[in-house]
Order: structure tokens, then sequence, then C-alpha cells
């Protein structure tokens, strides 16, 4: 299996930068108040779809050759990856199928519709349409594009990390949300190549630590799948039941220090002074807040000598979402 590179990232970059916004990382005044020390996000949410996938999405389909454009792309998604193949498929003239368990959201199934993808609606779980997904691929002769478990893919997400390192050169910390690995895996990639001293925390939900269990086990482990409620007006969406053969390599590859905490779906992550009150809990201005903004707290315990952190602003599927927004008002 191909190791993936800097080189590989950097070559990403290149390719996709026409068709991918530059998003911003700007500092955040009011959690870099809260916390004592300096927070950057990177705004990868101003993508057109809203999420970092459209990286990795445009990245596998330019890397395409000529006959597999023609035929088209199938993928197995829920939401943003879906969105990205979509959007960036009717770009660049690429047939775009996707598999979407019939829980996705109804607002990502049809701005997938309208950018001219095919859909196709699938069972009960993201199982279910992942294994559509892959007998369409044999049956009709279509690419496979993974949203985390492909090289290119997590080549893609990596550029983040070259656009974080270029706009705050001097973090000492980089704090991924964490499904599949793919993003962690790219960005964990690049920032380690260019700053070998740089910390990457990985942050994923308690109910989906697939993560957690291959570092466990010492390989890529499933954990339990589930699926939230589909009632109205409740949380929607899959845990990913496996880190990606592919972003564990690549995360595991020459042993990048990691610190791993478990969070419920929806949270801000509350970083390095969690006892500026004195206390162990939020202090009561980050209680009210939090009930204000309907998240929970995640507190982590910052390496020795830990001054300045590097933090991303990502929302997710519906049922996950990473909060480090630029203001708490």
């Amino acid at each position: 299996m191909h190791t993936l590179t800097l080189t590989d990232i950097r070559a990403a970059h290149d390719r996709i930068r026409s068709g991918i916004y530059r998003s911003p990382c700007p500092p955040s005044i009011p959690l870099s108040e809260l916390t004592g020390c300096e927070i950057f996000c990177k705004l990868d949410l101003l993508q057109r779809t809203g999420s970092f996938k459209e990286r990795g999405a445009r990245n596998a389909l330019l890397l395409l050759d000529d006959a597999k454009r023609r035929r088209g792309v199938v993928a197995a998604s829920a939401g943003n990856h879906a969105l990205g193949l979509a959007y960036h498929g009717k770009l660049l003239g690429i047939p775009v199928t996707v598999v979407m368990p019939r829980f996705a959201p109804l607002v990502k199934v049809a701005t997938c519709r309208r950018l001219g993808a095919t859909v196709i609606l699938e069972g009960d779980t993201f199982d279910d349409a992942r294994r559509l997904a892959l007998e369409i691929a044999a049956r009709d002769g279509l690419e496979r594009i993974h949203g985390f478990d492909d090289l290119r893919v997590i080549a893609g997400q990596g550029t983040m990390g070259l656009e974080i390192l270029a706009d705050v050169p001097d973090a000492d910390a980089l704090v991924i949300p964490c499904g599949g690995a793919g993003l962690l895996a790219g960005v964990a990639t690049a920032a380690k190549a260019l700053k070998p001293g740089i910390t990457i925390v990985a942050v994923e939900p308690a109910a989906a630590g697939s993560l957690s269990a291959s570092l466990a086990a010492g390989r890529p482990t499933p954990v339990r799948q589930w699926k939230a409620s589909s009632k109205p007006g409740e949380i929607t969406g899959e845990a990913i039941p496996l880190a990606g053969p592919s972003p564990w390599a690549a995360v595991t590859n020459g042993g990048p220090e990691k610190e791993y905490r478990p969070a419920n779906h929806g949270f801000i992550v509350r970083l390095w002074k969690a006892r500026l009150d004195g206390r162990d809990s939020p202090t009561p201005y980050l209680q009210e807040r939090r009930n204000a903004a309907n998240v929970s707290i995640l507190e982590l315990v910052p390496p020795p000598g830990i001054t300045r952190l590097q933090a991303g602003d990502f929302v997710e599927m519906d049922l996950v979402r990473l909060y480090v927004p630029r203001s708490l008002d």
C-alpha cells in the first residue's frame, strides 16, 4: 500500500486550488479570552457545500483517467461526501451517483439532486447503502470513491493542514474532529511533516469511538453501528463503525503524539484553561452559554509547555457536530 506523504498532499493542493475556496483561519477573540491562549479557527464551513469534504472529493475526481470520467463515479454517503462529489462532479462534467441511507437529511438529498447527481436511497443503515454502492460499481463499471478510506480523498483533506500552518506557522497544536479518520490522517500527515513537534489532538464522539477502539486493539476495529432517531425534531445520522485501513495506516505511521477524548453529539472543545475559576467543572458563564447554544463542554488537558492552540471550525454530519466557533454570542 502506498504511504501518504507530504508530496501527495502538496500535489493535491495544487490540483484542487482552482475549485476550492481558500478558507481563512482567523483568531477567535472570545475563545482566546476564555481560555487564556491564542485560538484560531479554520473556517472550511465556508466551502460551497459547507464542509471540508469538497477537498478530497475534487482531488479524487481530478485523478480519474478519461475513461473513468466518462463512466462516472459512485459513493455511499449520508451527506457531506455526497454533496462534495455532486458539486465537483457537476463542475468537472463527471457523472455522480450517490447511495444514501433513508435517514439522510432531506436537505442534503435534495441538494445532491439539484447539483445533478443521481441519488438512490437505500436501507436503514450506512452498511446497506455501502453494499449497494459496491454492487453498482461492479455492475456499471463506475469508480467508487470512499468518503475517508481512499488515499486520494485523504490527500485532499490534508490540504487543510498546509493552509493552517501557512496562516499560523507557530501553532503548537491542532484539534481535529475524527469519524472515519480521513481528515485526521491527512491533516496530521501534513502538519507532522512540516512541523514535527506539533501536537495533534483528535476528538471523536463517545458513541462512535472507532479510532479509540482501533488504537486499543492495534488494528482497524469496528464498533457497534447505531443510528440516531429519525423522528421529527430529533438528531438524525449514523456512527462511523470503522476507522478505515488507509487513514489508520497514515495516522499510526511514525507514531505521532495524539490525545483522544470522547464527547457526545454537539460539543464545544474547551481548551487548556478549564480551571480558570479554580474548579474542575465549567465556569458558570460557559455553562450558561452551553445551555443557550445547546451544546456540551469537552475539557482537554494540554501537554506541558503548550501555550498556543490551533483549533478548527467544522460542521459535520447531523449526528456529529464539532463546534469551535468564531463567537459564543
